[in-house]
């Protein structure tokens, strides 16, 4: 008897012709190609994709998402089809045969069948799936996503690219938006043929293989921050290069998946760098981690790495999602800012007393800084990046719950723990998660380093960061120089305004820190950015600010050709001294005295996240950590002898809180009171 389907063959000169004549369609490179979701050339593959689907006598149906779905009717009209296929999208460089040959395998089989005769019960269905690479929008796999139900369609339609260009609006743009709703489809199997096995079957010596299990995965944005300095004139020694930060952590990410083996790999895939210049240092590099395993615990464990620090505690750890906030880029575009999770520890929800305490985990020293190692200046002195601020107080905290947690008084106290990673940036992604922690609990422990003196911040100013965007026109600077309307001059005089305003108010300051724009020598510019810093003292200091920026932007905005918006804001309220923070401050000293320190304090123009709990009603003292200075600089330097001190400090003050010799009720209450 012959074996099933042991006369069938499909003609593979036509499979091969059809895989290389889709692949001139957006050529890449090494004989690649280049076919990216969403772009014109990704439309002109489907195009050529449905002619040959109704060629071979399939319909071809399009859903909300762009997927299409090329029908060979069978003979039951009840039975449900049989889906094969995969995508025709493509990374920026290979793509011959990624996908591709998942779908025009599956016309193959169509085509076949036509050439035989043969009719099937089930109707079989070719697929192409809209954005399965993610090359050019995250995440991978996103209109399956949508169909099988696991990602919502409208926060799908909204990702956008390195441009800004918003998914939904380049899928009408390329006029493959269909009317068929997502996920209204029903299958009996789907079948997807893929070259991914391709190197584990060549080294193996085999011919085909079936998947046992599919990839779960993890994407990480990072952003390292540098400084942008010119390659020849900037001495090794200064430089703040954000691609060597990128280089680093790309090793680390190899050598995190090749501890995890044999059921985990790694990478770093997308990457953006700033400017991208060949003869400036990389000020900023954004890239995207990809860690993958079909274990689940693997990749927990990848990421759990980062939580072991506070895992002594008898506390719930989790990681918190912080919310994008909006940059605008030097050329003037808005774009979204993504931020990695924060680390929340909480305990006792449900006790009567509740203390939100906070630090943060980054630096200003950017991997690629020289600055990079610990050293001991004497037998009392560490030198080393963030050790006082705020690794110190990291450690000063840890140990001042764990010293609560041996108490008998525990049980009567609570607590969350923030540890942010954007708070050397402003904390605007974590500021929403302090305000709501600091709107639930009584006062607050901040673990920012000492002042120079041992002293602690008192009075701290509100600070806001903005942007001034100029758009004017751009024109020849020779022969039409009268056409433009010059956007670096508008910027210029708009700094110029605002800071005038300095010297007029005590408590104000304005800082014009950088103006980005322009190109060619012999181009009007068309935009500006200008890019400033306010401190001022309390909220009508920051009224009378915001009045003046107000105006000043009007008046640019009567210059013919210019047109100039505001962008920002204040993100650090002012934390003024008032009766309830004046006496955290008192039962700070009370505390610091039980242990033989004499505890003053000063007020100061830095700002800290304390001033964001302030901003919630929340009392608080934010310099808790450990003694140091120079903070900010390779000098920075932390006092060992702290280490224990600021521990006990804080061990003694979450007692007393806990016992209610320091009634943190009351001081909530003063708080309100204003």
């Amino acid at each position: 008897m012959t074996a099933p389907a042991a006369n069938m063959r499909i003609d593979p000169d036509r499979l091969w012709d059809s895989i290389h004549e889709i692949a001139e369609i957006g050529p890449g490179i090494a004989g690649g190609s280049n076919r990216q979701t969403l772009t014109d050339e990704d439309a002109e593959g489907r195009a050529l994709f449905q002619k040959w689907c109704e060629a071979a006598g399939c319909t071809v149906g399009v859903d909300e998402m762009g997927t299409m779905f090329a029908t060979r009717p069978g003979e039951d009209p009840d039975a449900l089809p049989v889906y094969v296929g995969s995508h025709l999208d493509t990374q920026p460089t290979g793509g011959r045969y990624d996908g591709v040959l998942g779908v025009l395998g599956g016309l193959e089989v169509i085509r076949t069948l036509n050439d035989l005769g043969i009719k099937t019960k089930h109707p079989i269905v070719v697929t192409n799936w809209t954005n399965e690479e993610g090359a050019r929008f995250a995440p991978a796999m996103l209109a399956s996503g949508v169909f099988a139900g696991v990602i919502d369609k409208d926060w799908a339609c909204d990702r956008v690219d390195a441009q800004g260009k918003r998914f939904g609006d380049e899928l009408e743009r390329i006029g493959w938006k269909g009317e068929e709703k997502v996920g209204a489809r029903k299958m009996h199997a789907f079948l997807e043929l893929h070259i991914e096995q391709g190197p584990i079957l060549e080294a193996e010596g085999k011919q085909i293989g079936v998947v046992t299990h599919g990839q779960g995965l993890r994407w990480i944005e990072c952003t390292v921050t540098g400084k942008g300095q010119h390659t020849g004139s900037t001495p090794m020694y200064l430089r703040r290069n954000a691609g060597r930060g990128l280089a680093r952590l790309t090793e680390l990410v190899h050598e995190i998946a090749i501890a995890h083996q044999p059921n985990a790999v790694g990478a770093i895939g997308h990457i953006d760098v700033y400017p991208n210049s060949r003869n400036i240092i990389p000020e900023k590099v954004v890239f995207t981690v990809d860690f993958r395993s079909h274990e689940l615990e693997t990749l927990e464990a990848m990421q759990a790495e980062l939580t072991d620090a506070f895992s002594r505690l008898d506390a719930r750890i989790e990681t918190v999602e912080l919310a994008p906030s909006e940059t605008v880029t030097p050329d003037g575009e808005i774009r979204p800012v993504e931020y990695t999770a924060a680390l929340k520890v909480s305990a006792r929800p449900d006790a009567p007393i509740r203390i939100v305490l906070t630090g943060h985990s980054d630096t200003v020293f950017a991997a690629d800084h020289p600055f990079q190692t610990c050293r001991d200046v004497d037998s009392d002195t560490l030198n080393g990046p963030g050790v006082a601020d705020m690794k110190g107080g990291l450690l000063v905290m840890l140990h001042g719950l764990l010293a609560l947690e041996r108490s008998p008084w525990a049980k009567d106290l609570g607590y969350d723990v923030l540890i942010s990673p954007d708070e050397e940036i402003g904390s605007l992604g974590s500021g929403p998660v302090l305000a709501e922690l600091g709107a639930k609990a009584h006062v607050g422990m901040t673990y920012e380093p000492a002042l120079a003196d041992g002293s602690l911040a008192g009075a701290r100013k509100g600070s806001g960061n903005f942007s001034l965007r100029v758009k004017g026109r751009a024109a020849h600077a020779g022969r039409e120089h009268h056409l433009g309307r010059n956007a670096i001059v508008a910027g210029a005089a708009f700094a110029k305004a605002i800071d005038g305003l300095n010297g007029q108010r005590e408590a104000v300051t304005i800082n014009v820190s950088r103006i980005d724009g322009g190109g060619a020598p012999n181009v009007v510019p068309d935009v500006a950015v200008v890019r400033f810093n306010v401190r001022v003292g309390d909220e009508d200091d920051a009224r009378w600010v915001l009045s003046g920026l107000e105006k000043a932007v009007a008046e640019i905005n009567t210059r013919d050709g210019i047109m100039a918006d505001l962008h920002g804001g204040f993100t650090r309220p002012p934390k003024p001294m008032t009766p309830a923070n004046l006496r955290m401050f008192e039962w700070t000293r009370e505390a610091g005295r039980t242990i033989g320190l004499d505890l003053k304090w000063n007020p100061t123009g830095g700002v800290c996240e304390g001033n964001n709990l302030w901003a919630s009603g929340c009392p608080n003292v934010d310099t808790l950590g450990v003694r140091g200075a120079d903070i900010h600089s390779d000098r920075e330097i932390a006092k060992i002898s702290s280490f224990t001190e600021k521990a006990k400090l804080s061990a003694v003050m979450l007692m007393k809180f806990a016992k209610g010799e320091f009634d943190a009720r009351e001081a909530r209450a003063l708080a309100r009171a204003l």
